[in-house]
């Protein structure tokens, strides 16, 4: 049985497929593809958008879930759920999105020339100490007094 007469043969014969591949040969586009080559993801977007199925808008939802989760891990530095029900794992978000509007606030307001990492070591090395927020990024990090070097002193 030929399938050259269904509308996806025919879409897929506006495409020279010699072409296509060696664009994603050009940029070596297999390379980093799991299960479906370049043209098979090709394929399967065309028959989603043929088709008009919702899949691609529940990929598309499904996507920014990735992305978001992706920012998690990039921003909140979460390494792992300390719980397992849904109560606790949202928790766990919220704390983290918490501190991390808190570090940006502080970032923004103190320390502009800080990166976010260094305003997060600097405040976790005074949390215990009473001082100003201010005098945290004014005075540098307290140093033990002996350091156990030998001064040369030529000075």
């Amino acid at each position: 049985m030929a399938h050259s007469n269904t509308v996806l043969a025919q879409r897929l014969n506006v495409i020279p497929r010699h072409q296509f591949q060696k664009t994603v040969d050009q940029y070596q586009a297999d390379k980093r593809t799991r299960t479906l080559s370049c043209w098979g993801q090709f394929v399967a977007l065309l028959v989603g958008q043929l088709s008009g199925a919702s899949s691609l808008r529940v990929y598309k939802q499904r996507w920014q879930i990735e992305l978001f989760f992706k920012w998690i891990k990039q921003n909140l530095k979460i390494k792992q759920f300390y719980g397992t029900s849904e109560n606790a794992v949202k928790l766990q978000v919220l704390v983290a999105m918490i501190s991390y509007v808190l570090l940006r606030l502080i970032q923004q307001g103190v320390a502009p020339e800080r990166r976010l990492g260094n305003v997060s070591i600097r405040l976790g090395s005074v949390l215990m100490q009473r001082m100003p927020l201010l005098e945290v990024f004014r005075k540098p990090p307290d140093l033990p007094d002996d350091t156990g070097q030998l001064g040369l002193g030529f000075g």
